[in-house]
């Protein structure tokens, strides 16, 4: 079993009777100046344009966020977060830095209200798995990733957040973190006239890749796989994948490429 399966355990035992989270991992990162994904590690050789955002769809606790920062310190950054809860913790934590802005909405391909579904498992909440779709959590924890999995133990809340289109913002963009459970592909669609314009790096975790990925392709956008610290055109990455435009390869530092 992976270790993150016992992390996950111990997660749940500590949140849910002394009422806080425990986070060594990030602590541990942040010690050691490393980004809590691997595939971040490529935001080293990413030269951003100094008025093109790196925007993080799915900002969570800002894990993502404290990634991009650490190897851009000067580029400006728009997170999105549609769980209320963690919304004002995000701001919080970034107030301090004027070009970071925390937007308490999810991104879709139509505006409104909806449900944002969070598994729960001995009461403490797994939000980075919350979803705009249920059947997304309903079975996100099982005994594959979390040690000792009682279904007994799990539960499944409801949050109501708001949701908006990307391209309702208006965003110059450079590079597009996705990480949304489910609704990638409507993401997609909702900022299609953004990333049609400014063709964005897209960073999109691994859910149903050629489904959610299908709008890109039609754009003319390559897969690449962080693989040892290159970028490897056409494979599916472990975790995420990135997808890049042949406009835009120049984006990153020539070295990073494996071909």
């Amino acid at each position: 079993m992976h270790v993150d399966a016992y992390i996950a355990r111990a997660f749940a035992e500590v949140q849910g009777h002394c009422g806080f989270k425990p986070d060594v991992k990030r602590a541990i990162n942040r010690v050691l100046q490393r980004p809590t994904e691997r595939d971040f590690n490529a935001l080293r050789y990413y030269l951003s344009a100094d008025d093109a955002a790196y925007v993080d769809i799915g900002a969570n606790r800002g894990n993502t966020v404290r990634a991009a920062r650490l190897f851009q310190p000067n580029m400006p950054i728009v997170a999105f977060e549609p769980n209320p809860i963690l919304v004002p913790a995000l701001q919080k934590m970034f107030a301090g830095d004027r070009a970071i802005v925390v937007e308490p909405y999810g991104l879709s391909d139509q505006p409104g209200t909806f449900e944002l579904f969070v598994p729960h498992y001995k009461t403490a909440p797994f939000d980075g798995l919350a979803s705009l779709h249920y059947a997304e959590v309903e079975s996100s924890l099982n005994c594959e990733n979390l040690w000792g999995f009682d279904p007994r133990h799990f539960e499944v809340r409801t949050l109501h957040c708001n949701v908006r289109r990307l391209d309702d913002f208006r965003l110059r963009t450079g590079f597009l973190k996705i990480d949304v459970q489910g609704s990638e592909a409507k993401v997609i669609a909702g900022g299609y006239e953004t990333i049609e314009r400014d063709k964005p790096i897209v960073l999109m975790e691994n859910n149903r890749p050629e489904v959610d990925a299908k709008l890109l392709f039609d754009l003319g956008y390559e897969r690449y796989a962080f693989v040892s610290n290159r970028l490897v055109r056409g494979r599916l990455g472990d975790l995420n994948s990135f997808y890049i435009h042949p406009r835009r390869r120049t984006a990153f530092a020539a070295q990073i490429y494996a071909d």
